[in-house]
């Protein structure tokens, strides 16, 4: 009787037990969680920052489609991918970073007669983007 005890406890052990591998579980859980959150995170700051990147872009294309064009007119001019006026100033049209369905629109108001300038707009959609709004 004695040997078998002897033998027992001599035994190396092989294998986890149940705690520890829950233990683990739980441990891979909670840095499983914290990191899915901070992915979606920066996947947002991302499309921010890809919708101020292309707004700053049509803002200088019409720009320079203002400064280049003499013939642009005095009127009001709304400007798509469809429209191909700035196709000229920059490589391919920005898409919406947040994929949905939403195109940019750049809109060129009529030349203000006491100021002589122009007021750019960008729209998204039917969310105006720049200038921004506060909201």
């Amino acid at each position: 009787m004695l040997k078998v005890l002897w033998r027992r406890l001599n035994q190396e052990e092989q294998g986890f037990t149940l705690v520890e591998l829950m233990v683990v579980v739980v441990i891979l859980g909670i840095l499983a969680g914290i990191g899915i959150q901070q992915f979606g995170v920066v996947q947002e700051t991302a499309r921010k920052n890809a919708n101020k990147a292309n707004v700053r872009l049509l803002v200088s294309a019409a720009q320079m489609y203002l400064i280049m064009d003499p013939n642009a007119g005095t009127g009001k001019i709304e400007i798509t991918e469809a429209t191909g006026q700035l196709e000229d100033y920059i490589a391919e049209w920005p898409e919406d970073p947040w994929s949905k369905d939403d195109e940019y629109e750049v809109i060129i108001d009529a030349i203000d007669e006491e100021t002589g300038t122009r007021d750019i707009t960008v729209m998204l959609g039917d969310d105006q983007v720049y200038p921004e709004t506060s909201s």
